[in-house]
């Protein structure tokens, strides 16, 4: 299970997220969408500890709802169908 902090975003800015879940590993990838955000790169995707990580999205996604994903070095994911709504 995981989810994504906060649910919505908007489309002109820049946006901070909270990824919760379990197994995250160091050296993950987020994609919102069909767009990786980063590898594990302070700014853009941070792991915490197995059960938090954090990602910075850049502004510019266009309005929608938006799958998330997160895949570790090891090729084990998550994702989450439309956990994303940009507005």
């Amino acid at each position: 299970m995981m989810d994504v902090l906060p649910r919505e975003i908007a489309t002109n800015q820049d946006a901070f997220v909270i990824l919760v879940g379990s197994g995250f590993r160091p050296g993950l990838r987020v994609a919102v969408g069909p767009c990786l955000v980063g590898r594990d790169v302070q700014g853009r995707v941070t792991w915490l500890n197995e059960n938090y990580a954090t990602a910075s999205i850049a502004g510019g996604l266009e309005p929608g709802y938006y799958d998330v994903g997160i895949t570790n070095l090891d090729g084990s994911f998550a994702k989450l169908d439309r956990a994303l709504t940009v507005r």
